[in-house]
């Protein structure tokens, strides 16, 4: 929160809470182009002149901690105030919350009317790591909810600033403000909270700063506001055939009801001719949803434009407000090809019925696919976990280097993403994503798109929903260059038991559950947990769910990726990582770094490319970014890693591959066949007990061992120890490690990881990933 807003927030607060604180086309064919569109330039968009004008915002009511007493306090304790103090001052009046359980809560009765307010200040002092969520109550139900805050470990004070921009759609009497409080590891001390109202356009990104991400039902664009007071505008001098292309809308907390708002576009030419359009922008009687306009600019060619746009009503009271983003000038010229990116999460390399490996599974489209470009059989992740594996791929960077090891720590703006170079290139950048832990908000993922959805209300997604949201994108983007990141969640646990086609694999459902059947071991039992299937008694059912979901997940790229759309196309699609199905008795998990979980399919298509080829050398998808970017033209662009269509001519020799595994805990090294492991730390059970030793190490060659089930350590010693030797050498390279951004271990995201399996954790740098040269451990022992 920006400074400068804190203070003014104070400033109402001070007395009782301290002084701390045109022809545009219809809506059926506004997305299609007339012609090829070879570039996309992004204009900028400049507010009025001046500087920014200050948030305005209205004290409503003011509720002090010293006026608690009717205030109810669940899982943690009140301290009681002190009435001596140093001087002979006042009372402290603050509320001191201490010994917190799991999760607390303060209940703050009312009544409240929703209608007041749209916005809640919170100041607080803390010592310790904390986290508060503030929800609205009505009829012992909550209404709203906001997002949660996590402040650090230190000493600190801040006014937290809490939206709820659609208050007024509530229609009943607020009975309760509850704070909830999670993760807390010391005093919370409370002074108070103060109900404000705030205009509409304030929940938008100001216009003087950049454009921001504006979520629309379950799909975000990078817009500003503009309102009834707030102007935005551009500068631009088009050429014959170029066109104004943006997008608009109403968030659905900001649509006004019974008023009709119109966002007004000025177009004045330098000689001061000017034409002006109006679009209607959705109200309290319509379902709010993103829109694109796109205006032809052939009468104002080879001269100077102002384009400007501002938002009236029908009400003379009424402020109306909306965002405006996408802003673009389109140039026409030969279309350069579309680039595809598909991520299927936890796609296993050998479950591709063109891989070969024996596994019965059905991919037609897949297997189609490889037989027109090119499957590169031996390809590895350099990660076993989803965030980590991503940002690698969309930044080039390896997860040692980007210090990212878990999915709950955000890239920082600090790194550039391969969209960033597509966005610089004059391409359109999509991003349509299967699980909230991958979204903008946690993985920091979404810099460089300019348009995104991801789940919101749940964790995941099926992957027909998630196509459902490029279909309508593409309708928008006819004629045009665009990057489209597609990641799918489908092969992910749990799988549920209304999977499509998994009689072809299993064909009595009934008997998995068969209690005359032995029941799963301890270890396997862990899956009846993860996959919630009470009374399992056949692993091989929940083997056939996965197939299915493959199966059915072939089906959906199918018709998505067939349409006339794409022909044409540079196609990418390869997995983040794999999964175990039982080996080392891991059942449907990627814990470790065994092939199971590191092997990945990788099919690459691009026009004019080989068709029909298989690529045995082995490669890392760590290098698909300058491979997509080469094979669409971009070979001078600037990025990390080597383009694998180059290895179609080497043979004989590979690099050493790496990788990393979730939060650090293991690093294993492959070359020339041989695979070896090194735990940094100790594999703990649930139960206590230990599968592996801190520094442990294993060596297996795949070629004849693809399931690491013979460790070769003993015999192959003075292998496995230039392996470990040149393992760690590669560990102690020098990084940096400011593409760290925020953790987003709320509570919220955590829960929503153990559910799927995974666990939080902070960020790691290459620093936390070295083996003490002096350790006496038994295994480091051995190597000296």
């Amino acid at each position: 929160m920006n400074v400068s807003v804190l203070a003014r927030v104070a400033l109402l607060l001070g007395v009782a809470l301290g002084a701390t604180l045109c022809s545009c086309h219809s809506e059926a064919d506004s997305g299609r182009s007339r012609g090829s569109v070879s570039r996309v330039e992004f204009l900028e968009l400049a507010p009025p002149g001046g500087e920014a004008p200050q948030p305005k915002y209205t004290l409503v009511r003011r509720l002090d901690a010293a006026d608690s007493a009717d205030w109810i306090i669940k899982g943690c304790e009140r301290q009681p105030p002190s009435t001596k103090r140093a001087g002979g001052a006042a009372p402290d009046p603050r509320l001191i919350l201490k010994k917190h359980a799991k999760s607390s809560a303060l209940r703050i009765p009312g009544p409240f009317d929703p209608a007041s307010f749209n916005l809640i200040a919170l100041q607080v002092e803390w010592s310790r790591r904390w986290e508060v969520q503030l929800e609205l109550m009505a009829g012992g139900e909550h209404v709203a909810r906001s997002a949660a805050q996590v402040l650090p470990d230190g000493e600190g004070s801040s006014i937290l600033l809490f939206e709820f921009a659609g208050t007024r759609r509530i229609e009943q009497e607020l009975d309760e403000i509850v704070l909830r409080f999670s993760k807390c590891r010391g005093p919370l001390k409370i002074l108070g909270l103060g109900l404000m109202i705030q205009p509409d356009h304030q929940f938008l990104p100001s216009p003087w700063g950049s454009p921001g991400r504006v979520t629309i039902g379950q799909e975000w664009r990078r817009a500003v506001g503009v309102s009834s007071l707030q102007r935005v505008s551009t500068e631009l001098t088009p050429i014959l055939g170029q066109a104004l292309r943006f997008s608009y809308g109403v968030p659905g907390d900001l649509l006004l009801e019974g008023v009709q708002s119109q966002l007004r576009v000025r177009m004045t030419g330098a000689d001061g001719t000017s034409t002006e359009r109006a679009l209607e922008l959705d109200s309290g009687d319509t379902t709010a949803r993103w829109r694109q306009a796109l205006i032809p600019l052939g009468s104002f060619a080879g001269r100077a434009l102002h384009v400007e746009w501002s938002v009236e009503t029908t009400s003379g009271e009424a402020l109306g407000s909306c965002a405006v983003g996408d802003v673009s000038l389109l140039h026409p010229g030969i279309k350069r090809p579309v680039v595809v990116f598909v991520t299927s999460d936890t796609h296993r390399g050998d479950h591709l019925g063109a891989a070969g490996e024996g596994v019965d599974i059905d991919t037609p489209f897949l297997d189609a696919l490889a037989a027109r470009g090119v499957l590169f059989e031996d390809c590895f992740s350099t990660s076993n976990v989803t965030n980590p594996s991503h940002v690698a791929m969309m930044t080039g960077v390896h997860p040692r280097d980007t210090g990212i090891t878990n999915n709950a720590t955000r890239l920082s703006e600090a790194a550039t993403t391969l969209a960033d170079v597509f966005r610089e290139a004059g391409y359109l950048t999509f991003a349509s994503i299967s699980t909230k832990h991958l979204s903008d908000d946690v993985s920091g993922l979404g810099q460089g798109f300019e348009r995104g959805s991801a789940p919101i209300a749940e964790i995941s997604r099926a992957g027909a929903s998630t196509i459902e949201v490029l279909d309508r994108w593409l309708d928008d983007s006819l004629g045009m260059p665009v990057f489209i990141w597609l990641h799918l969640f489908d092969a992910h646990t749990p799988y549920g038991n209304e999977t499509p086609n998994v009689e072809r694999y299993y064909k009595d459902r009934q008997r998995a559950f068969d209690e005359s059947l032995p029941e799963l071991g301890a270890r396997a039992a862990r899956t009846v947990r993860v996959l919630s299937m009470p009374g399992l008694r056949d692993i091989a059912y929940p083997r056939a769910l996965y197939r299915a979901k493959l199966t059915e997940l072939d089906r959906e790229l199918d018709e998505f990726l067939g349409q006339a759309f794409f022909e044409g196309a540079v196609i990418a699609i390869t997995g983040d990582h794999g999964e175990s199905l039982g080996n080392h008795a891991l059942y449907f998990t990627h814990a470790e770094l065994y092939r199971d979980s590191l092997h990945v399919p990788l099919i690459l298509s691009w026009p004019g490319g080989p068709r029909g080829l298989r690529c045995s050398e082995p490669v890392s998808n760590l290098d698909l970014g300058r491979t997509l970017l080469d094979l669409s033209g971009h070979q001078g662009v600037d990025f990390p890693g080597r383009n694998l269509a180059r290895v179609l001519k080497q043979e004989g020799h590979s690099a050493p591959r790496f990788t990393l595994s979730a939060h650090g805990r293991e690093v294993a090294m492959t070359e020339d066949g041989w695979h070896f492991q090194l735990r940094l730390q100790p594999n703990v059970l649930e139960d206590g007990s230990v599968t592996r030793a801190e520094h442990q190490a294993e060596l297996y060659f795949l070629p004849d061992d693809s399931a690491c089930a013979d460790d070769r350590l003993d015999a192959e010693f003075e292998r496995a120890r230039s392996m470990r030797g040149r393992l760690l050498a590669w560990l102690a390279r020098p990084v940096t490690d400011d593409w760290l951004g925020r953790d987003s271990g709320d509570a919220e995201t955590l829960a929503n990881l153990e559910a799927l399996g995974y666990t939080g954790g902070q960020g790691s740098t290459s620093s936390s990933f070295a083996v003490d040269p002096d350790c006496e451990c038994r295994w480091c022992g051995r190597f000296r």
